[in-house]
């Protein structure tokens, strides 16, 4: 059974606290002698027994200390080895939840080996860092300065020998003092309630002939150069490289696999010996005790390879998802660390216009991600500086690039939204077969339109950015395809601060018109049949980003841009690009700096705490009743590609209950679970239809709606509503000042208006002195989405003045910019990017503070968040040094995970201080630095009312009632008799290996998915985290951002995946429909074939295909029966 840990929050009235001291006699217990450090990898000798294999020695002893999360190792300061010039690490950190194994050795060899997941964080002292930021070009000029407040500085490994391996060796030895301390260790891990996995095996120890760099470098000329009759491609080249550059292989077993590898190639293609390469190294044993040498001979790991080119299926695939599917499209990633470089891919990827221009050499770009050895961001340390990672290690590679298999992948740019996410695009040279013209960056960007004109490195990289921004199509429309209109602009004079300020304010800031027929058109090109079809659109067409909506006084084909739209002059695309549109409402979340602004503009507590109960109420019924689960599960986009959420409804109508079955009680638990927690850790409370709505916003185009007054037309399938009469609380997220909401009257327009033909938006007044969307937390009609709150309950009492900064000027050059300006702004942006911090201090001083967010200090941080937000733009980050003065005391609901304990005897005017011991700080949380205490406000309230334990409980009770009522056979087992009584006489036999053939395409992309999308290296997500579309990756509380951006990219790419499985079973994609008994056998037949269950390596068996396959073949049952009511088991 899936299980997911009931955790127990902090007891009210407990004093347990995660202490800032440690306790000196805890450390030296769990401290232990260090004589030297060796890394390595696991290999086999000879015989075929397995040894550590050393690629490099620290000879500086030390200590190791044993942490409750983490060990450090340590390197005595005034010990000199052959030290000379170099900047040598003085401590690392291992987490635990990086470690595979911990072989645990003899007291004869005192020695542990560590086989880890990913590297370690390593740490040196400040004393050379001023040095090291001299010799550095491109430094921003107040880096002295900055950093000599750190006495520590991260850096990229042990020295620049260790560099040379350090992101591909992941075998640490390291060798005790005391002939005492294995049982030691072993002693305190046994008494942990958490401790890495260990194993009592020691490896001999041996020192490698040869430098790993040799052998990679031998590797990579092979490649490169190849040899006689070898002519392999490039896309089977990078995945050789990418077994040993990321550290699966050692780079001699790949070379020596190089004609195994061109053989396999020559009898079953590029395809499927890149998928074999790539199942490879995701089905690779470790080496080690548990492995057998023979497993990773050079003759067995061929024989594997073969093996899994023979059995790789097209049909299904992601080669054949990317065909179909025009917004789709395959590329190769990186991930850069500290440590290391990682490649991989091809992956699925939304489109753009630069793929899209460059369709046919879509290999030669790359998505490059910036991050910590774990995948997350790389955070701030207050105690140490990170300028080494950031001006020396990635500043190399966007200067450098990445070289793979003979190409040079160099920065070209990066969205908006993948500059927040810390990635950028790579691109590798090619000659244009059309212009037959060495495409180079530099070409690629002229092409795309005239940035001579920009002196802002940020600004010019955003508005190059446009041409990165994900797009589902492109409709053609021409050079002459558009029309540049006047924007409605009003001037306002006002004093900010003591200063007269003369302001513009835009009321028509991103939004354009789009008439009747051109609509039409792109209706049809877009391919859309459903019945409801958008009527606003957010674009980008040539240089112009923005919203579009129909006016249908337009004739004839029409796109009417602002000149607020207009970013750039574009040379060459005339194209109508799609990045979003008002297809349907959205819904409205409440989050944690919503509730709170709200409770300070008098929302009573009750109407949170009573939503709170509604929605816990509705949890709680979702295991009690099938219909209740179906409505849940697709109300929030659970599973619906699926259609598991129907196959419980159907199995209901046939007379059988879900909650007989493990997995689907697993599936609707899962989906609860993660919702609950979503309203504990992140304040997330759907708001219903009645209550609540989020829509795009664009401009009334008529002039009708006075000032104060909005217009919103919803449309869904039951129909059409407009909103009108009583008050309507409107913003948009994020929010931070307590202006950022404000009340405004909903209307309804005359019947022969032109807004009559648009739904799904809402419109705001052109009239006024200040444009209503720039209130809103700084927001305009460029794309944004308003959040409307209609419920009476839900409004405040008060509105506030909206927040007035003045335009911050972009940081600008006295000449053009050049791409080194781009990507030191790249560096300068990720290195400087501190909105999270800004509102979790925000966050917590709202709470102590008792005017809440109208405190100065609140409103103080709210102005450096709008700074830090628009930071993207004008490259003007937000001063921390005027960051108000803020204590190590936080209030519960900002506790991470359900793992600490409320102190409320805590001191909030204990100040924070940045000179925290870094021998502290280096054993991670279980010194802590943070004190929590109960919070008397509403979001504390909030958060003690959810009890995860009790709730998990409720609900496993209500299912384990239910299938004992109704005991009987395994449910499946039932669905089956009744799917042979109903299907007697159907043929469906013939279809057998047609049908194996959809579940094998199935599985792969799955184990494909469960790997790709893990956010824990080595360690597959389990499948029902990539079928409900959930990723919990052993977090205890909150989804962290990268883990929700993984999620979200994950859930899309499964969706297209089985929606596109589902199309071949019922013949959804061929031309000619066919009958309702092909469709129906065939779905029998894989239902049928679903019993053939697969086990996956790391993974176990997969399940999820049989219960795919019975919601279709329950669905086709019901086209042939009579009204489409299913007959009862």
């Amino acid at each position: 059974m899936f299980l997911v840990q009931s955790l127990k929050t902090g007891v009210p009235g407990s004093s347990h606290t995660i202490s800032s001291t440690v306790d000196a006699s805890t450390v030296s217990s769990r401290t232990f002698g260090l004589r030297f450090v060796s890394c390595g990898t696991l290999e086999y000798n000879s015989s075929g027994d397995p040894v550590f294999v050393s690629y490099f020695t620290d000879m500086r002893p030390g200590s190791i200390t044993l942490g409750h999360k983490s060990m450090v190792i340590g390197f005595h300061t005034d010990i000199e080895v052959d030290v000379g010039t170099e900047k040598r690490a003085q401590h690392f950190i291992i987490p635990y939840h990086s470690i595979e194994y911990v072989y645990t050795g003899t007291h004869k060899e005192r020695a542990i080996t560590l086989s880890l997941r990913f590297a370690p964080r390593f740490y040196g002292t400040n004393r050379d860092l001023i040095q090291t930021l001299a010799e550095l070009s491109a430094v921003p000029r107040d880096s002295l300065t900055r950093n000599q407040k750190f006495d520590h500085r991260r850096l990229p490994s042990i020295d620049t020998v260790h560099a040379m391996i350090a992101g591909k060796c992941t075998v640490y030895r390291l060798q005790l003092s005391d002939i005492e301390a294995i049982s030691r260790i072993i002693r305190v891990f046994k008494e942990d309630p958490a401790p890495p996995p260990y194993f009592p095996w020691e490896p001999r120890a041996t020192v490698s002939t040869e430098p790993f760099s040799s052998q990679m470098n031998r590797l990579i000329d092979r490649l490169k150069l190849g040899s006689t009759g070898e002519n392999l491609d490039f896309d089977i080249k990078y995945q050789i490289q990418r077994l040993a550059q990321n550290g699966f292989l050692p780079p001699e077993t790949c070379r020596r696999l190089v004609p195994h590898i061109h053989d396999i190639s020559k009898n079953y293609g590029v395809e499927k010996t890149v998928e074999a390469l790539r199942k490879l190294a995701r089905e690779l044993p470790y080496p080690g005790p548990h492995t057998p040498a023979s497993e990773l001979s050079i003759g067995a790991l061929g024989e594997l390879i073969e093996g899994y080119a023979a059995a790789f299926v097209r049909e299904g695939s992601l080669y054949d998802l990317a065909e179909r599917y025009d917004h789709i499209v395959l590329v190769y990633r990186a991930t850069i660390t500290p440590a290391g470089t990682y490649i991989s891919g091809p992956d699925v990827d939304l489109t753009n216009r630069v793929l899209r221009k460059y369709d046919q050499y879509t290999d030669y770009f790359m998505r490059v991600e910036f991050a910590d050895e774990d995948g997350e961001q790389i955070k701030f340390e207050r105690t140490a500086s990170l300028e080494t990672i950031y001006h020396g290690r990635f500043k190399e590679v966007l200067k450098k690039g990445i070289a793979v298999a003979g190409r040079a992948y160099s920065f070209i740019g990066y969205s908006h939204s993948s500059l927040r996410n810390q990635s950028a695009w790579f691109m590798a040279p090619f000659v244009d077969s059309s212009t037959k013209e060495l495409m180079l960056p530099s070409m690629v960007i002229a092409n795309l339109g005239d940035f001579t004109k920009f002196r802002s490195p940020a600004r010019c990289a955003a508005r190059i950015g446009q041409a990165f921004s994900d797009t589902t199509s492109a409709i053609h429309l021409g050079r002459n395809g558009f029309k540049e209109i006047e924007d409605v602009e009003r001037f306002e004079t006002v004093h900010i601060d003591g200063v007269l300020y003369h302001l513009v304010r835009c009321f028509s800031d991103g939004c354009g018109t789009i008439s009747w027929d051109l609509l039409r058109r792109i209706w049809r090109e877009h391919k859309l049949t459903r019945a409801l079809k958008p009527t606003v659109y957010q674009i980008r067409f040539a240089g112009a980003k923005g919203m579009a909506s129909l006016d249908t006084r337009l004739k004839g084909e029409v796109l009417n841009l602002r000149h607020s739209m207009i970013k750039f002059e574009s040379k060459e695309d005339w194209n109508f690009e799609i990045c979003g549109e008002a297809s349907r409402p959205l819904t409205c979340f409440l989050n944690k700096p919503l509730i709170k602004i709200m409770e300070d503009l008098g929302v009573p507590v009750e109407s949170f705490l009573d939503l709170q109960t509604e929605r816990i109420n509705e949890l709680r019924m979702v295991m009690r009743n099938p219909i209740n689960a179906k409505f849940f599960l697709e109300e929030n986009h659970i599973g619906r590609s699926t259609q598991i959420p129907l196959l419980i409804e159907m199995l209901q109508d046939i007379g059988l209950s879900f909650q007989n079955d493990e997995f689907l009680t697993n599936f609707v638990e899962m989906g609860s679970l993660f919702l609950l927690r979503e309203m504990k850790y992140r304040g997330r409370y759907r708001l219903n239809k009645t209550q609540g709505i989020t829509l795009y916003g664009i401009m009334d185009e008529t002039g009708y709606l006075e000032e104060g007054e909005i217009y919103v037309p919803i449309e869904r399938r039951e129909g059409r509503q407009e909103l009108t009469g009583g008050r309507v609380a409107i913003t948009k997220s994020p929010v931070m000042h307590p202006g950022d909401i404000q009340i405004v009257r909903p209307v309804e327009v005359p019947q022969d208006s032109p807004l009559i033909a648009l739904h799904n938006c809402v419109v705001f007044s052109s009239k006024g002195k200040r444009d209503l969307a720039s209130q809103l937390s700084g927001g305009d009609l460029d794309g944004d989405q308003f959040h409307l709150i209609w419920d009476p309950k839900l409004l405040p009492m008060e509105t506030l003045a909206p927040a007035n900064y003045p335009k911050v000027p972009p940081v600008e050059l006295n000449r053009p910019v050049q791409m080194d300006d781009m990507t030191d702004f790249f560096i300068h942006f990720i290195e400087n990017d501190r909105l999270g911090q800004i509102s979790s201090i925000h966050m917590q001083l709202a709470d102590q503070r008792p005017g809440g967010t109208c405190d100065m200090d609140c409103i103080k941080l709210a102005g450096l968040a709008s700074t830090a937000v628009d930071f993207s733009k004008t490259g003007v980050s937000a001063n921390m040094e005027s960051l108000p003065k803020y204590s190590r005391c936080r209030p519960d609901f900002m506790a991470p995970g359900p793992r600490v304990k409320i102190d409320n005897r805590a001191e909030l005017n204990e100040l924070d201080t940045e000179d925290e011991e870094f021998d502290k700080a280096l054993l991670g949380a279980e010194t802590g630095q943070i004190i929590y205490y109960e919070s008397q406000k509403v979001l504390g309230k909030l958060y003690r009312n959810i009890d995860e334990g009790k709730f998990l409980k409720a609900i496993r009770d209500d299912a384990h009632g239910i299938s004992t009522a109704h005991p009987g056979k395994d449910l499946m087992q039932r669905l089956q008799a009744y799917i042979r009584k109903n299907g007697a006489g159907m043929q469906w036999q013939h279809l057998s290996s047609l049908a194996r053939e959809i579940k094998d395409a199935y599985e792969e992309n799955l184990i494909t998915m469960m790997h790709e999308y893990s956010t824990m290296a080595f360690k597959p997500l389990t499948e029902i985290e990539v079928v409900t579309g959930i990723i919990f990756g052993g977090n205890e509380g909150a989804q962290p951002k990268r883990t929700r951006e993984l999620n979200n990219e994950m859930k899309d790419q499964f969706d297209r995946e089985v929606e596109f499985m589902i199309r071949r079973i019922t013949h959804s994609d061929d031309e000619e429909e066919a009958s309702r008994e092909d469709s129906l056998a065939l779905a029998i037949a894989c239902f049928t074939i679903a019993e053939e269950h697969r086990v996956a390596r790391r993974i176990g068996e997969l399940k999820s295909f049989r219960y795919i396959a019975a919601a279709v073949c329950l669905k086709e049952f019901k086209k042939i029966f009579p009204l489409g009511v299913l007959p009862m088991v």
